[in-house]
């Protein structure tokens, strides 16, 4: 139920609490759980204990994005990718939630992939997926990646977007058959359209085809990923991956590079 920062290898609490007050009866999880930045450095944060998706500034305040649709309240947002035009694209599995998918407050029938489009309407993208979980843009913004973290069935898959709907829906990977501990979680793509999903064994190496390149292990359970510091004044020259695992927090130096928000 904190955020942290790390800066120059220094740790320090960012944001604590979270969630203030009780955990509510009928909550198993209430930390904030995927972050990002918007366009104006705002760092925007998946609450599972508040339901929604909010931002805190530079400065301290703190916005509420979305919290409902259509009057209903979110199961817990889990993580989140901005556009080029400043939509943000979102999951909302129930993690959050004791018993999951048969809680009471669970008021959506669904876990759902959402779009907060930049004039502050949400959409429902897709309702289909069990567990939803990590998501990301190709480079073009034409293609959104989502991570499925069911246990039961562990795949990633890959949604055509056409304006505010998709078009067209297929397996990107499929990680049933990786043996290893861990299921996929978060992911980012380079610049030149690899993935780098979290998953069985580490962080999954996934050409745009969806071939499975090489696996970064971390030798732990390793959750989600994010580009480090630009190396020059180019948003996409970041060749280091940030991983976070069970107990830790790793750099790679990769040989690609990757776009920070």
């Amino acid at each position: 139920n904190k955020v942290y920062e790390l800066k120059d290898n220094v740790l320090n609490k960012f944001l604590d609490p979270v969630f203030e007050g009780e955990i509510p009866k009928g909550m198993r999880n209430v930390s904030a759980n995927g972050l990002t930045f918007n366009a104006d450095g705002d760092l925007v944060i998946a609450e599972h204990g508040n339901r929604r998706v909010s931002s805190i500034s530079v400065n301290g305040k703190k916005s509420v994005l979305a919290s409902k649709i259509d009057g209903r309240r979110f199961n817990s947002p889990n993580d989140l990718v901005y556009d080029s035009r400043g939509n943000l694209y979102f999951t909302d599995p129930p993690y959050g939630l004791e018993g999951y998918d048969s809680s009471k407050m669970k008021e959506i029938p669904y876990n759902g992939i959402y779009k907060l489009t930049s004039e502050g309407d949400v959409i429902l993208l897709d309702n289909q997926l069990t567990r939803p979980n990590g998501i990301a843009l190709s480079p073009d913004e034409n293609t959104l990646y989502v991570a499925n973290s069911d246990r039961e069935n562990k795949v990633i898959m890959k949604y055509s977007l056409h304006n505010n709907y998709i078009s067209k829906t297929a397996i990107f990977f499929d990680a049933n058959h990786l043996k290893s501990r861990g299921v996929p979680d978060g992911l980012k793509v380079d610049y030149f359209g690899n993935v780098f999903a979290t998953g069985p064994g580490g962080v999954l190496v996934l050409s745009p085809e969806g071939d499975h390149l090489g696996t970064i292990r971390t030798g732990e359970i390793t959750a989600n990923v994010a580009w480090g510091q630009p190396k020059g004044d180019h948003k996409c020259s970041s060749n280091t991956l940030i991983m976070t695992a069970s107990t830790s927090v790793y750099a790679y130096e990769l040989l690609t590079t990757g776009c920070v928000p």
